[in-house]
């Protein structure tokens, strides 16, 4: 899909002007990942979750430093191979793959040091609170640690504004079917998206009254699942994920902290995380569909921790990822990193082209 800033900037700007930034938030169907969202959400800060929660850092950026040298040491992240493996987690792989491919010093740092600082916070966290039930409370406090150093007065929130997510293009047969079998999404055609009739949408259903309603029921529904005897993990994972992010809760980081719960999952039934290819085929996907993509992001990732326990923890991370001959490619194009950015915005679709196209090249 094709990605630009443009858009969600010029609306940004719009519903201040007319005062209607209470009304709607929208976000850029394959924009970069949590940079998409317009406005803010002024509600009072979380509910109290002390019952689980370990003891907070402060949201001074001075911390950040602190922050990302605790959590890497309690993640066991410490050698740049360890560090990329457990950001292709967290960046999306065009993006990711890049990063490796141009020898960018510090790849986990590919957006920025405070993303990166509340990632490992809340991967931290959710690694602490291991195999309990999950609650409103846990999904809380996850979200409030991922945003804390970016945007802190949205941690914990509910959103209390109408939720799209808008697309430049029409979307395709397989993907309208896709929305049609979700009952938390709803299409929007073009020429019916509010301030944008180009433009094609989905919104997400869930009422803002009734967004912490949908999460304890999430809740109460994963709680049982999980027991059911021959419940596949996968499939309960992937089920998870794309039932949270379908609900959209949050004014922000919805796709990071719903793909920390998709792992916490996994890794409580002790199979490795998913470095998914694409974040964005969640609700484009039908659940089996979304299942096969999270079961192969798991394979993935596990494929990589042995390649990087047989070469030792010292190793090039081009290696363990097996991207030798797309980085000889890469240079041999000449191509840089600064290529990649757009507007403040990483491109995630060129990226997406460029590594495709040095898959494809002949040898």
């Amino acid at each position: 899909m094709s990605t630009t800033t443009h858009a969600d900037a010029t609306l940004a700007k719009w519903l201040e002007r007319h005062g209607r930034g209470s009304e709607v938030e929208s976000t850029h169907v394959g924009d970069l990942p949590e940079r998409r969202e317009a406005g803010r959400d002024e509600r009072p800060s979380n509910p109290d979750t002390t019952d689980i929660t370990t003891p907070p850092f402060s949201h001074n950026v001075a911390g950040l430093p602190g922050m990302i040298d605790q959590r890497s040491a309690e993640l066991g992240l410490h050698t740049p191979a360890q560090r990329a493996l457990e950001s292709s987690l967290f960046i999306d792989e065009p993006a990711h793959q890049v990063a490796l491919l141009s020898r960018y010093p510090r790849p986990e740092l590919t957006f920025g040091e405070r993303d990166w600082a509340g990632y490992l916070d809340a991967r931290a966290f959710a690694r602490h609170y291991g195999d309990q039930e999950l609650t409103v409370p846990f999904m809380t406090e996850l979200h409030r640690r991922i945003s804390q150093f970016t945007k802190p007065h949205i941690g914990g929130v509910t959103s209390r504004r109408r939720r799209v997510a808008l697309s430049e293009r029409p979307f395709t047969d397989r993907e309208l079917a896709a929305f049609e079998a979700n009952p938390y999404l709803e299409h929007m055609p073009q020429g019916t998206v509010p301030l944008w009739p180009d433009y094609s949408a989905v919104e997400y259903r869930i009422p803002p009254k009734a967004i912490e309603g949908e999460l304890q029921a999430l809740s109460d529904w994963y709680n049982v699942d999980r027991k059911l005897p021959g419940t596949d993990p996968y499939q309960l994972a992937a089920e998870l994920q794309r039932r949270y992010i379908s609900i959209h809760p949050w004014g922000d980081y919805n796709g990071s902290s719903s793909r920390i719960l998709m792992n916490w999952s996994l890794e409580n039934h002790e199979l490795p995380p998913s470095a998914l290819s694409d974040f964005e085929k969640d609700i484009f996907s039908t659940t089996g569909e979304w299942t096969d993509m999270v079961r192969a992001g798991s394979d993935a990732f596990g494929e990589r921790a042995n390649r990087l326990e047989h070469l030792g923890v010292t190793a090039d991370p081009i290696e363990v990822f097996g991207l030798e001959r797309e980085h000889s490619l890469y240079q041999a194009h000449g191509h840089q990193l600064s290529d990649f950015w757009l507007g403040g915005i990483f491109d995630i679709e060129k990226c997406r082209m460029v590594v495709e196209g040095l898959r494809g090249s002949q040898p």
